[in-house]
């Protein structure tokens, strides 16, 4: 490794370091509102409890996303060709794939 690249790779390294403290930095503010103002302790640790059922709803949630995306793309499948819509439709140029003839559009 060159002196350059090593000098480089230290001040990033250095960077970073300082980034953590940055983060740490801030979590002690935190730590120092929740030990001294009770309204926040009582709000923080409220949080806590309800963690787990924010983490349950989450779940849910994600489930629910899952089975609608996969009914939606079972229903839509095939339905959006370049043939369904009207001739001066613009919504942007499509090519085809050489092997399948499959139409997709072009992000541009």
């Amino acid at each position: 490794m060159s002196n350059s690249t090593h000098a480089n790779h230290s001040l990033n390294r250095i960077a970073s370091l300082v980034g953590v403290f940055r983060v740490l930095r801030v979590f002690r503010v935190a730590s120092v509102l929740v030990n001294h103002v009770t309204r926040f302790r009582i709000i923080v640790h409220t949080l806590f409890k309800i963690l787990p059922a924010f983490k349950t709803f989450g779940k849910l949630l994600l489930m629910c996303y899952f089975v609608f995306g996969t009914i939606g793309i079972r229903i839509w499948q095939g339905k959006f060709t370049p043939e369904a819509f009207p001739p001066n439709f613009q919504a942007g140029e499509y090519a085809t794939l050489e092997e399948g003839g499959s139409m997709y559009y072009l992000n541009k």
